[in-house]
């Protein structure tokens, strides 16, 4: 028995609780994700909570804007992994999906899901549900959504689906959930979940940094670590040694380089490089300045 480590544990869940309580006594629900998410979705996008289940899938009704009385199914996953939880017999309109940052659907042993909000997405559930039955998927429990589907749907950060425009000020608000929980920036991904299974950590490799740019060169782990701290910023993809006819720009989000790369090292270790910002003219100034090119908008992200 590792007496030390239950003791450590046994005074993080105390301090866990009076965190919970203080969250419960703000929204008046119990502190599990559904529900926590739920209430978050109801302020920021102005939906009238359920006062009971009698409905089957319905959270909630849009109060307001283009969606007004429209129900919705609210949904928060602490990562995407490309799976979501459906019913045949929901009588709900719509999903709202809130998810933390894209990931492999791997097992969860040695790692962390924090509650994040790094993306949103908008889904109409008779479309959805008509889609996935013509591609013979199983509705249920983690039915396995397109890649396709879930960038079509997307309204946060990247405005993709039409029938929802956020304000400023909702974009404003879902960004104060994006941040890290319980990760020290500047540690990387791997190297916390090395820590959490005992393996030694090692320090994180530096990234150069040029005026508001941060340039990763052969550091993967730092890369990623800071798209996921920084979701709505941008990423100038260019080779080992740039050209100025090759400067391709991406949201942080962008699919084609975020996630778990296809083979350990694609992103920063072996042909390219990333040069990343938390806005457009910082990139754009960097383009210009070191390499004496343009940055290319071509990417359907930008």
């Amino acid at each position: 028995m590792n007496r030390e480590a239950l003791a450590r544990v046994a005074a993080l869940i105390a301090k866990r609780n009076a965190v919970d309580a203080e969250i419960g006594a703000i929204t008046g629900r119990p502190v599990v994700a559904g529900h926590l998410g739920e209430w978050i979705a109801a302020q920021v996008f102005d939906i009238e909570l359920e006062p009971s289940a009698v409905a089957k899938g319905i959270d909630g009704r849009f109060n307001s804007g283009p969606l007004a009385g429209r129900s919705v199914n609210v949904k928060w996953y602490g990562k995407r992994e490309g799976n979501l939880d459906l019913a045949e017999d929901s009588d709900a309109d719509l999903y709202l999906v809130m998810t933390g940052p894209r990931a492999a659907p791997v097992s969860s042993l040695g790692g962390t899901r924090p509650l994040r909000i790094t993306a949103v997405y908008l889904f109409a559930i008779p479309e959805l549900l008509d889609a996935l039955r013509a591609r013979g998927v199983k509705i249920g429990i983690a039915a396995s959504v397109r890649v396709g589907d879930w960038d079509a749907a997307e309204i946060f950060p990247r405005h993709v689906n039409a029938a929802l425009v956020l304000s400023h000020e909702q974009r404003t608000a879902l960004e104060l959930f994006g941040g890290e929980s319980g990760v020290r920036r500047g540690t990387p991904v791997r190297s916390v979940a090395a820590a959490a299974a005992g393996q030694p950590n090692t320090p994180p490799k530096a990234a150069h940094v040029g005026g508001d740019c941060v340039v990763f060169r052969g550091n993967d782990d730092g890369y990623l670590e800071w798209l996921a701290a920084h979701p709505t910023g941008y990423v100038v993809n260019a080779e080992r040694n740039p050209r100025p006819s090759y400067l391709k720009l991406h949201r942080a989000t962008c699919r084609y380089i975020s996630g778990p790369p296809r083979t350990a090292g694609a992103w920063t270790e072996r042909q390219y490089i990333k040069v990343c910002a938390t806005d457009v003219v910082a990139l754009e100034r960097w383009a210009s300045e070191a390499v004496g090119g343009r940055v290319d908008t071509g990417c359907a992200c930008t």
